[in-house]
Formats: C-alpha cells, sequence, structure tokens
C-alpha cells in the first residue's frame, strides 16, 4: 500500500505543477507583464524602433518563461505517465474504466505537449525572427511572415488551452476515480465471492 500512495503522492505533484502552472501562466503572468511593461512605456536598444518596443519586449520575457517552463512541463509529464503505469502493473485493478480514462487523458496530453514542443513553438519563434529580419528591408515579406507568426501563435494559444481542460479533466479523474479498490483489495474481495477465502472478522 505504502507504493500506491507514494506513487499518488507523485502524480498529485506532477499534476498540480503542471495544472497550476498553466493556467497561472495563461490567466495572471503573461496579462501583468505586458500591461506593466506597456504601462511603464519601457523601451530596449536592440528593438527595432519602428515595432511596438514595449511589447515586443514583453512579448519576448513571455516567450523565455514559457520556454522554460516546458521544461517543467515535460518532467511533469514524465511523472503522470510513470505513476500511471506503476500503479496499472502493480496496484490497481485495471478492469476500472477510471484506470484507462486517466491513462487515456496523459496520452493526449503528451500529444498535445508533444505538438507544442516539437511543432508550434518552434515555428512561432522562427516566424517572428524573420519577420524582424524582413520589417526594414521587404515589408511585403515582413507582413506574410507576421501573418505566419500570428498563425501559429493563435494554434499555440489554444494547444495550451486545451491542455488546461485536459489537466482539469484528469484533476477530476484522479480524485473521484483512481482509489480503490487497488490490485489486492480486488483480488481478495473475488476471492471472498468464489469462497476461497473468509471474509475479515469485524470486531465488535
Amino acid at each position: 500500500m505504502a507504493g500506491f500512495r507514494l506513487t499518488q503522492v507523485l502524480f498529485a505533484l506532477g499534476l498540480s505543477i503542471y495544472f497550476g502552472g498553466l493556467l497561472i501562466l495563461g490567466a495572471v503572468v503573461a496579462p501583468e507583464i505586458f500591461h506593466t511593461i506597456s504601462a511603464a512605456g519601457v523601451h530596449a536598444a536592440v528593438i527595432n524602433p519602428k515595432l511596438n518596443q514595449s511589447k515586443e519586449l514583453a512579448g519576448l520575457i513571455f516567450g523565455n518563461i514559457l520556454q522554460i517552463f516546458s521544461i517543467f512541463q515535460l518532467l511533469c509529464l514524465f511523472l503522470l505517465l510513470f505513476c500511471s503505469l506503476i500503479q496499472m502493473a502493480f496496484h490497481l485493478n485495471v478492469l476500472n474504466i477510471w484506470v484507462w480514462l486517466r491513462l487515456a487523458g496523459v496520452l493526449i496530453l503528451a500529444m498535445l505537449l508533444g505538438s507544442q514542443m516539437l511543432h508550434l513553438d518552434p515555428a512561432v519563434r522562427h516566424e517572428h525572427k524573420l519577420y524582424l529580419q524582413y520589417v526594414d528591408s521587404n515589408p511585403a515579406k515582413a507582413a506574410l511572415h507576421k501573418a505566419q507568426f500570428q498563425h501559429y501563435h493563435t494554434a499555440a494559444e489554444r494547444n495550451g488551452m486545451i491542455q488546461i481542460a485536459v489537466l482539469l479533466a484528469l484533476v477530476c479523474i484522479q480524485n473521484w476515480g483512481i482509489n480503490y479498490p487497488t490490485r489486492r483489495e480486488f483480488i481478495r474481495t473475488l476471492a471472498q465471492n468464489a469462497k476461497l477465502i473468509e471474509p475479515p472478522v469485524k470486531s465488535s
């Protein structure tokens, strides 16, 4: 039972960091960074003066934060998958639908994070870099890359919202369905029903 409880704690740790971090970054950190820098009228010498320097600087800061947080997302995802598989192999009744719902949620999350880290995030950075490269020399090309940047940026935001929804579902599944019976209790119940062992004597 100690092993089951340990994996429960590790799963909850990974889930809380992933879910809480993603939610706070999107709902609190990003708006506050953009608002504060814009209100302060901050400018940076390394940013083209033709651009909205406050917005570009805020985007650069928040983009760096997201890049660092993606490492935490990957570590948390590993925890979620590891704990799910360990529990299915050694502890839980695999006939329980909640067990498979949780595994499905974790796998969907893995696909979303893979799409984010391998496709969307690199595409956003690449298109923004090309936009900055051509903003002076070739306005038409710059506008094309800006449109592509906005397309990938919107897709990345949508991916993040879907991740939050999946994480919320995992919170519900984990706390509603992943408790009992453990595999040992499940087998014991089957044995009792088959009259192979006697049920425990209740103390008066």
